[in-house]
């Protein structure tokens, strides 16, 4: 999840960009084989940030969580490195994690 506290800040599209690196630093750095997300079918930011990043959605679990004395579904999305990379593909090519060379970490 992506929690940006400053309204002023929302849909700037700062969560989407995150995630993006995120992902990248995954599959290129830690060697992840697949991703998988799920929210709310209702929560529309989330979906879409899952979709930005090149997701497919794999499931709806109906009526899977009781939010607010109501069940919704549950969206369930993988994301393999080729969907990614096909969505960005200049990324590819390019370290996920670049050290600082000043940098005491």
């Amino acid at each position: 999840s992506t929690l940006i506290g400053e309204r002023d800040f929302w849909g700037k599209g700062y969560a989407k960009d995150v995630w993006k690196h995120i992902v990248h630093f995954g599959f290129s750095v830690v060697a992840v084989r697949k991703f998988t997300m799920g929210n709310s079918a209702g929560n529309k930011a989330a979906s879409g940030k899952t979709l930005f990043v090149g997701a497919r959605l794999e499931a709806t679990k109906r009526r899977h969580v009781l939010i607010g004395g109501d069940y919704h579904d549950v969206l369930e999305y993988g994301l393999f490195p080729e969907d990614f990379y096909a969505t960005f593909p200049a990324l590819e090519h390019t370290p996920g994690f670049t050290r600082l060379e000043n940098s005491d970490a």
